[in-house]
């Protein structure tokens, strides 16, 4: 599958201009995790076995590099999809946790020999500071802007002191659900300009160690960040 597929907007949850933060309803904010659920599940096996993006290898290994040099020995990814990337942490020598909200995703991570969960990253089943780092690519797109600091804050609780963080996501300035080109089923997105995603990054107490704007092979630029959890 071309890796370029266009997102179409559909609609907005609530309706919205562009760049307003949307408030959500418990009721609202479970469809839209239910929506998710049903998409990554109808789409696992077509998603497991498209191929990963030259760029987002590249700045998979400078995570890896980082994570070496600091003698981390145990991560968790968050959105971790069919495996693919925890699977090359694991065989790079690190102990990987991962979570995803679709089973039929977790499926397939557990049959690559992967230590998976089916978890809502809102409230993890982890005790506090567990991880040396934690990674995550276009994972926090789905979630509201209105509910990402608490979000962050989950991520700043389950690593330790000191710990490592990766977060990256397309940026831009809008949210609302979204269908790719020919496919029924819309997901929400959650596109923030890489400016504003730094404040917040800030605000939650995280010390960025690099960040970029980098090209992707999608219409939007990918907003990259590796973080420090603060003693």
């Amino acid at each position: 599958m071309n890796t370029r597929d266009r997102l179409n907007r559909t609609s907005k949850i609530p309706a919205g201009s562009a760049g307003r933060n949307i408030t959500l309803s418990t009721a609202d904010r479970t469809e839209l995790k239910n929506n998710l659920i049903k998409y990554y599940d109808k789409y696992a096996d077509e998603r497991d076995s498209t191929e990963k993006g030259q760029w987002k290898i590249g700045l998979r290994d400078r995570f890896l590099k980082i994570l070496k040099e600091e003698n981390a020995s145990e991560i968790i990814e968050l959105g971790c999809g069919t495996g693919q990337d925890s699977l090359f942490f694991m065989e790079n020598g690190l102990k990987v946790k991962a979570v995803d909200l679709s089973p039929k995703h977790i499926d397939n991570c557990v049959s690559k020999g992967i230590d998976a969960s089916v978890m809502d990253i809102y409230e993890m089943d982890f005790e506090d500071g567990v991880f040396d780092g934690v990674y995550t690519m276009n994972c926090l797109l789905h979630i509201p802007k209105a509910d990402l600091i608490n979000v962050l804050n989950e991520l700043k609780r389950i690593v330790k002191p000191n710990g490592l963080l990766y977060i990256g996501n397309y940026g831009g300035n809008e949210e609302g659900i979204r269908r790719l080109e020919g496919r029924k089923t819309g997901r929400f997105f959650s596109f923030i300009e890489f400016g504003e995603y730094s404040r917040i990054i800030k605000d939650c107490g995280f010390e960025i160690i690099e960040s970029e704007k980098h090209n992707s092979d999608t219409p939007f630029i990918f907003n990259y960040f590796v973080l420090r959890k603060k003693q």
